[in-house]
């Protein structure tokens, strides 16, 4: 049997990054891996010289490095093993005291590993050509670009209107995972990780009306910029990297990607005791 192969990704600006990326390599090199080691100063990097599939991403830094290593990967079937090394880490599932217990147990075939949502967005103009697209762990989300004008949006689940002309700063549709990062910061709700749905909500609306809407999985969203506005565009974002901006003339249909991002979970935090203690409603450790 040939060795296994690993990728680290380690962000350098973390104060243990690379010492960590260090250590990890020689653990997978004593488990018959071999590893390539990519330091990042930034949460975007290449991949010079990798040719291959790894068995293995190992993604360390905080939630942001952890959401470059899934667009990066996210077209490969590779599970990701996120180890914490910044400050919140609400998606990354391995903390520094752990992380061993749980590599270990993906190399000897214990690891329990689940395949998380992915939203995929397109920006398709007036003729139908598709301008843009992206992928998101997280979120899609539509922003207001020209700061002095508040958004108008005009929202349908398929051919059904929602929203129309919906005052706010943009809008947020958010997968499980993501319904704890900027979707709950503006007021969404938590979803339960393992749902197969998306949540839309209104970001900072006009009205005090700010409740999300939480669609099924086989759903289909499309938003415009409202024509009635002073507003010429909005700009889209997927996992806060901006993928183009959406004219009046544009659409914007986000739906269920046919892929997934298979994570590496930890066995001894579920995703419902995560919550609790990144939300503060339970103490650490309990």
């Amino acid at each position: 049997m040939g060795m296994k192969k690993a990728i680290i990704i380690a962000n350098a600006n973390k104060r243990v990054g690379h010492s960590l990326a260090k250590e990890v390599k020689a653990f997978l090199e004593k488990s018959l891996y071999t590893a390539d080691v990519i330091l990042t100063s930034s949460e975007e990097f290449s991949t010079p010289n990798i040719n291959y599939s790894p068995d293995i991403v190992i993604s360390i830094g905080g939630d942001g490095t952890m959401l470059s290593v899934v667009y990066k990967f996210h077209a490969v079937d590779v599970p990701i093993f996120a180890i914490n090394a910044g400050d919140l880490g609400f998606i990354t599932p391995f903390s520094l005291t752990d992380w061993k217990s749980g590599l270990r147990d993906f190399v000897e075939g214990r690891a329990i590993i689940k395949n998380k949502i992915l939203l995929d967005a397109t920006i398709i103009d007036k003729s139908g050509n598709e301008k843009s697209n992206g992928v998101a762990l997280n979120e899609i989300s539509v922003q207001r670009s020209e700061t002095n004008h508040l958004l108008r949006l005009d929202a349908y689940l398929g051919s059904e209107c929602f929203a129309n002309g919906l005052p706010a700063d943009g809008a947020i549709i958010a997968t499980p995972t993501g319904s704890t990062a900027y979707s709950m910061s503006a007021g969404g709700s938590v979803l339960e990780d393992d749902a197969d749905v998306f949540i839309f909500t209104p970001n900072s609306p006009f009205m005090a009306i700010d409740r999300g809407i939480v669609f099924s999985g086989k759903s289909v969203v499309t938003i415009r910029v409202c024509k009635e506005q002073k507003a010429s565009r909005a700009s889209v974002n997927a996992d806060g990297a901006h993928i183009g901006d959406l004219e009046k003339s544009d659409r914007l249909v986000v739906k269920k990607s046919k892929y997934c991002c298979s994570v590496v979970m930890n066995p001894n935090l579920s995703d419902i005791a995560r919550i609790g203690e990144k939300l503060m409603w339970k103490r650490l450790g309990e």
